[in-house]
């Protein structure tokens, strides 16, 4: 792979980890765009298998000049011994894209300490029945980049 990579993008992907080291040809990338197959069209069990939320963020932490990311249905399911994490985003990052279930949209959002300047969009899917208040419980992730927001910012 090109040590000068600057973006990815990587469709239909089946991860079940996300292992990145210091000194691997990633730490140029600027955009990186995943985009697994929707788990409810997934045939087999094994697919749905995805890494635990520790390795995605000591990914993206190997990856400093960030400056977008977009996930579809890869996020990590939700797990509270996560609940107390913060972790820092990469200092470039302006633009966060989560397509995926609430819980793991909301999961990802609380744990990785996003930028108040960062523009976030985020399609969430409901459970089944969708319900008006799954789309509340995923508002005061949001609530930083709600309130008041500079010229610049947007949240969608």
């Amino acid at each position: 792979m090109d040590s000068h990579l600057h973006h990815l993008t990587i469709n239909g992907a089946l991860f079940s980890i996300w292992v990145v080291g210091p000194g691997v040809p990633l730490q140029a990338l600027m955009h990186l765009n995943i985009f697994a197959p929707d788990p409810h069209k997934a045939i087999e069990h094994t697919e749905l298998v995805l890494p635990p939320l520790n390795e995605f963020l000591n990914t993206l932490k190997h990856m400093p000049m960030l400056e977008a990311i977009a996930f579809c249905h890869c996020l990590l399911p939700f797990d509270l011994s996560y609940l107390t994490w913060t972790v820092p985003p990469p200092p470039h990052l302006c633009m966060v894209n989560f397509h995926d279930c609430i819980d793991r949209c909301q999961q990802v959002l609380d744990t990785f300490n996003i930028l108040p300047t960062t523009t976030i969009k985020v399609f969430c899917l409901s459970g089944c029945p969708p319900s008006e208040q799954d789309c509340l419980c995923i508002l005061p992730s949001l609530s930083t980049h709600l309130s008041c927001p500079p010229a610049g910012r947007r949240v969608r």
